[in-house]
């Protein structure tokens, strides 16, 4: 937690007055650097890697023109949002609201609409961790009814981004105990990968086909259907869109699915 203490959460990214922004091909590799880091479930290594970015993130904003300040912005955003993900990780709730809240205030400034949707659904997921279902549940419904594409959308970064803050929210129905909004949502979640095709990352949000099916393999488990998330597994197809972290904890719900089933010589074999 170091590291991510040393980011300036709490009270924004600190930065020297006479440091000079990197170059912006570094500035973004810098932070693809962490979010890879991240998704792949090295947690230590993103918050390593986004300190630094969140840094570089602020120099560049500083020194942005009028024309570049929006997207230096929505660049920051992205690092605070990253950075809010690494200490929630953690359990280090503080730093989680802090981090969100920054990223929260850098995409308002932007004036992106998808970034801000994306900043509300890692402040439901804050919720969640911190048992605060009600908000969790109206946070997570601003997330996706504020960037619901319109029927015909093909564009595939706005699509992904609504299927997954959709399909979040369904998580956190699942867990307030409402099985049937969970559903619906899910459903939803399944048309919009259906229209994608295929599963896409967008600043550092995955979603399509098989994301959508591996969190309703574990909504359904978790709400007492363990034959349906079985019968969701065999369909799944393609899993490569996956990260390592998403595909070990789909076969840990498909492991409880066969225990639960009476398979249990099944269940050994996938763990």
């Amino acid at each position: 937690m170091d590291a991510v203490r040393a980011c300036g959460c709490r009270t924004g990214a600190r930065t020297s007055p006479n440091a000079q922004p990197p170059p912006p091909a570094e500035l973004g590799a810098g932070l693809t650097a962490a979010w890879e880091a991240y998704r792949v479930g090295d947690f230590v290594g993103a918050g390593v890697r986004v300190a630094p970015a969140l840094r570089e993130a602020a120099t560049a904003l500083r020194a942005a023109t009028t024309d570049q300040r929006d997207a230096a912005a929505g660049f920051l955003a992205d690092a605070y949002r990253l950075a809010a993900y690494v200490a929630n990780q953690f359990g280090a709730r503080d730093l989680a609201y802090a981090g969100i809240g920054h990223a929260q205030h850098q995409a308002h400034q932007a004036g992106d609409t998808v970034r801000s949707a994306m900043v509300a659904s890692g402040r439901s997921w804050i919720y969640l961790r911190d048992a605060r279902l009600d908000q969790a549940e109206q946070t997570a419904r601003f997330s996706y009814e504020a960037i619901e594409p319109r029927y015909g959308n093909r564009d595939l970064d706005l699509l992904a981004t609504y299927g997954w803050h959709v399909t979040f929210a369904a998580v956190v129905a699942a867990r307030r105990g409402d099985v049937a909004d969970a559903d619906d949502l899910l459903s939803q979640g399944h048309a919009v990968a259906a229209r994608m095709g295929r599963d896409v990352t967008v600043n550092g949000t995955a979603f399509g086909p098989a994301t959508v099916t591996a969190q309703a393999i574990g909504i359904t488990v978790s709400t007492g259907r363990p034959g349906k998330a079985l019968g969701l597994f065999s369909s799944i197809g393609d899993t490569s869109g996956l990260t390592p972290s998403a595909r070990n904890r789909m076969l840990l719900d498909v492991a409880l699915a066969q225990a639960e089933t009476r398979q249990s010589d099944t269940a050994l074999d996938t763990l």
